[in-house]
């Protein structure tokens, strides 16, 4: 993969969950996968739109992710977005692939 290679923000799908763990490098590695399966049912199982799990790719390969919801909480309050995880691999991390994260994320 080139480093100029465009950071497309797609919907995350099962198959990106490897990488995904290996972007997320806080913790004990050993509990990753169960808990990084268990966050894409919930957030990226299409089963609500107000939740979303989004992986940013570069050259086939992913290089980022954000997951989250929009909330609306008690009192009338107007709905607002809430980022569950946002990470990005420490070699795109100049590259806007949190920012392209985010937007998207706000957009849906």
């Amino acid at each position: 993969m080139a480093m100029k290679d465009p950071i497309l923000i797609r919907n995350a799908v099962p198959s990106d969950l490897d990488a995904i763990i290996e972007i997320d490098d806080v913790g004990p590695k050993e509990e990753k996968p169960a808990y990084w399966r268990g966050i894409f049912a919930h957030y990226g199982s299409g089963e609500k739109k107000e939740r979303i799990f989004l992986a940013a790719e570069a050259g086939g390969e992913i290089v980022g992710f954000i997951a989250g919801e929009v909330r609306a909480w008690e009192f009338g309050s107007a709905p607002c977005g809430w980022v569950f995880a946002l990470a990005v691999s420490r070699r795109f991390a100049d590259r806007g692939s949190r920012r392209g994260c985010s937007r998207r994320s706000a957009a849906a």
